[in-house]
């Protein structure tokens, strides 16, 4: 297991949710960012 991998989900209060929704109920996200190597035959 990489610990690198493991991410945190913050708990958010009702509301508005990035995507615009309106949350009746808390509710959890996570954020990670990708990086890819590119490979040695490009």
């Amino acid at each position: 297991m990489r610990n690198s991998l493991i991410v945190d989900f913050p708990k958010h209060a009702p509301g508005k949710a990035p995507d615009g929704r309106a949350m009746a109920k808390p509710y959890y996200t996570a954020r990670y960012d990708f990086r890819l190597v590119p490979s040695a035959a490009a």
